[in-house]
């Protein structure tokens, strides 16, 4: 029997002919042949993303809030610390102030410009050139957060979480009086609230009476005016050393 002999041309043809499908004429497309999504399939996939984002949403909310409220611990402890390094460093008497609102906190650092303790009263409107005492820090404003004193001087407006630690220092002082505008604003505010630095890094609320232990409590807020129960911290402040320590809830 003759075989059959295939030229080199052909072979070639065949070779890339194998394996794709064949379609006679009249019949429907294949389906192997498909590449594009149904209209089920996306109305399927976009139904999956929405239910996927719908969970996601909260968990990524509370994520930014608490990021907020560590950054808003560390602006407050890092304001106290750079208070006593500054009192420590320019041998003269700090005051870190505080006015609070229903829904923020401001806070400004005062010093004495010529080292002594004059103003004992902690009254005064501070400004530049006035010669008893000045600021030495611009007025830092947290939003959506709440200052409250574990033992309730300053818990009118909200609560201190039950799991925070129990009170075992003295509040801050309340009966300062320490009025300027803040930045934004023309007419003077009042920091009612204050905290002083020794030359020696001592922190007091009182002038000439060493204290053991300052504390107060940080509340966030969810909302404006609403407390952020799940969550909290109270910062102490080493009389003797004047360091500070933040516990958180």
């Amino acid at each position: 029997m003759n075989k059959m002999t295939i030229s080199q041309p052909l072979k070639v043809v065949l070779f890339f002919a194998q394996g794709i499908p064949v379609q006679a004429a009249g019949e429907p497309p294949s389906r192997k042949l498909r590449k594009a999504f149904t209209l089920v399939e996306l109305l399927v996939v976009m139904a999956i993303l929405t239910i996927i984002a719908s969970i996601a949403t909260p968990a990524v909310s509370s994520l930014l809030k608490g990021r907020s409220f560590d950054q808003t611990l560390a602006g407050l402890s890092g304001t106290l610390d750079q208070a006593r390094q500054y009192a420590i460093a320019q041998n003269t008497y700090v005051w870190v102030a505080f006015a609070t609102t229903s829904t923020q906190v401001n806070v400004v650092v005062f010093a004495s410009p010529d080292g002594t303790d004059s103003n004992t009263s902690w009254t005064g409107s501070p400004s530049a050139g006035s010669g008893v005492l000045v600021p030495i820090t611009r007025t830092q404003t947290f939003n959506l957060t709440t200052l409250v004193s574990p033992n309730g001087s300053l818990a009118a407006r909200t609560v201190v979480p039950a799991t925070l630690p129990s009170t075992v220092g003295q509040p801050l002082n309340s009966s300062a009086s320490f009025t300027m505008p803040l930045p934004t604003q023309t007419a003077s505010t009042t920091f009612n609230y204050a905290l002083q630095f020794t030359p020696s890094g001592e922190a007091r609320i009182t002038d000439g009476a060493p204290v053991d232990l300052v504390e107060f409590a940080v509340q966030p807020q969810t909302a404006p005016g609403t407390a952020n129960t799940q969550n909290g911290a109270v910062i102490q402040i080493n009389g003797l050393t004047g360091q500070t320590r933040v516990y958180r809830q």
